[in-house]
């Protein structure tokens, strides 16, 4: 098979989300033996790569980085997709797409006929609209697009049994053969670490304190300001306990400015300083409120032996909670508070959770499992 990949935006400084899944999943596909090219949207820094190391070539097109992209699409951005398209599939020749957004999508489909096309369901455009606050009349035309989308795909996959069932609520009606293919994590990169303090005097974090982390992106729905208000009640307990909140986004400024005692906010983490942090942390929280697709963090966490604690929120309990529904609670502080209690059991959890990511999140298990369902189907 040769399997082109198409993605909204797939920024060259720090990819996440869809596009880390889908560099994450092209490589494994290639390793497999099918050639994979990814078509996505960047800035105009953001040149064409021919691949390298195994990761995907990535062929692109403008495309906004943040904001007013549905307007953007509708006054001729869909043109520039699918001559880019056109461009790519006349050298390339592929023999499957696989769709990870909309806009795009809906651009690519009309010039690809002929083509069958898969959807790789992160979550529903119009949800993360709401779970932002928008209303009906901006959810409205995002919807009536990624069904269309879906509509004109053979086929489905979600990342979770929780984003299986909001497809099917989203677009009832839409009979799509489905199936389950988890994120997962680089289990090289995101190597094992038994004992978290090796690795903190470089990146400058207390040996003789706790460590606890969490990774997001800075918006209301992640529930940093709640993770926060939590650190003030388990600091009554643990004082001298370190929190560290890594990530970018607009509640940024609001966040620095109502830190309490012990915190730190660390910005955006490279891939390879992220994998040093996730190591160096007695405890990983995901304080997710609304709309929790899989969380890839979740994989690269226990990869790196380090405990997950989580909100029961979306995907979170069918993630974590395989692992040990212990470490799903909608009361943070008393959960984080109880882990940081009991050091003995945090460590005795590490090996554990090693071998949980070995046997669950390995990109090489679920691109298998993606290429075969794929070839049965076709």
């Amino acid at each position: 098979m040769r399997l082109l990949m198409v993605c909204d935006y797939l920024g060259s400084a720090n990819p996440s989300g869809a596009g880390r899944y889908a560099l994450e999943m092209g490589r494994a596909l290639q390793k497999l033996g099918h050639p994979v090219r990814i078509l996505a949207g960047g800035a105009p820094e953001d040149a064409e790569t021919e691949g390298a190391d195994g990761w995907p070539a990535i062929s692109r097109f403008p495309f906004p980085a943040s904001g007013g992209r549905l307007r953007w699409l509708l006054s001729g951005g869909r043109g520039g997709i699918r001559r880019a398209y056109e461009t790519l599939a006349a050298s390339f020749r592929p023999t499957h797409l696989l769709i990870h957004q909309p806009l795009s999508g809906r651009a690519v489909l009309p010039a690809a006929q002929g083509i069958p096309a898969t959807y790789l369901f992160h979550s529903s455009w119009g949800a993360e609209l709401e779970a932002e606050g928008a209303g009906p009349w901006q959810r409205w035309p995002r919807d009536w697009i990624e069904r269309r989308v879906l509509a004109g795909c053979v086929r489905a996959a979600a990342l979770s049994r929780y984003m299986e069932g909001e497809l099917r609520r989203r677009h009832p009606g839409l009979d799509l053969p489905l199936k389950l293919v988890p994120g997962g994590a680089d289990l090289e990169r995101f190597r094992y670490t038994a004992d978290p303090r090796q690795g903190r005097e470089a990146l400058g974090l207390p040996l003789d304190a706790p460590v606890v982390l969490t990774v997001r992106r800075l918006v209301p729905r992640m529930g940093l300001e709640a993770l926060l208000e939590a650190w003030r009640v388990v600091l009554a307990r643990h004082p001298r306990a370190c929190l560290l909140v890594a990530g970018r986004g607009p509640l940024e400024a609001a966040l620095k400015a109502s830190l309490p005692p012990g915190a730190r906010l660390l910005g955006y983490l490279p891939e390879e300083a992220l994998a040093r942090h996730l190591a160096a942390a007695d405890l990983f929280v995901l304080p997710s409120q609304r709309l929790e697709g899989f969380g890839m963090v979740i994989a690269e966490a226990m990869a790196c032996g380090t405990p997950v604690l989580g909100t029961p929120v979306g995907a979170i309990p069918e993630v974590i909670g395989a692992f040990d529904p212990s470490l799903v609670s909608g009361d943070l502080a008393s959960a984080i508070s109880a882990l940081l209690d009991d050091p003995a059991r945090l460590t005795t959890m590490r090996p554990a959770c090693r071998a949980h990511a070995e046997k669950h999140f390995s990109w090489e298990k679920a691109a298998a499992s993606l290429a075969d369902w794929i070839a049965s189907a076709s």
